[in-house]
């Protein structure tokens, strides 16, 4: 259990970071994006758990960027529209609310989609704002 509390220590001090940027630059949008270590799709294997992390790591970090004004925007179940084959993603961009308004588009691929070789064993996220 020792890698999931580091990973909740992390989520504590990405928080700090998170409040003393918005109590410096107060009316600037913020993005962070990343491997969050955790799906947030809401599916549930027939095990009774979610792909990756934990209930206590989605609670911490849901709090942390409400606290900081801001929401993940890769929420999406992309594997039951088609967009992914086989897994969840734990990489995520999270936006301030402000941007968050702005938002276009979010979209995923997999790796295997870019070549015969993967560039990596997550997904890619992106989005588009306008």
């Amino acid at each position: 259990m020792r890698g999931w509390q580091l990973h909740y220590e992390t989520i504590s001090k990405l928080q700090e970071d998170l409040l003393a940027l918005r109590k410096r630059f107060p009316t600037h949008g913020l993005c962070l994006g990343g491997d969050l270590n955790q799906s947030r799709d809401g599916y549930v294997w027939p095990w009774g758990r979610q792909w990756y992390g934990t209930r206590q790591g989605r609670e911490l970090l849901t709090t942390c960027l409400s606290q900081a004004d801001m929401i993940c925007v890769t929420e999406q179940d992309f594997t039951s529209t088609g967009k992914l084959k086989n897994k969840s993603t734990i990489d995520h961009l999270c936006l301030t609310r402000s941007w968050a308004s702005r938002l276009l588009h979010v979209d995923v691929w997999e790796a295997e989609l870019l070549g015969a070789e993967p560039i990596s064993d997550h997904n890619g996220v992106y989005l588009n704002l306008g």
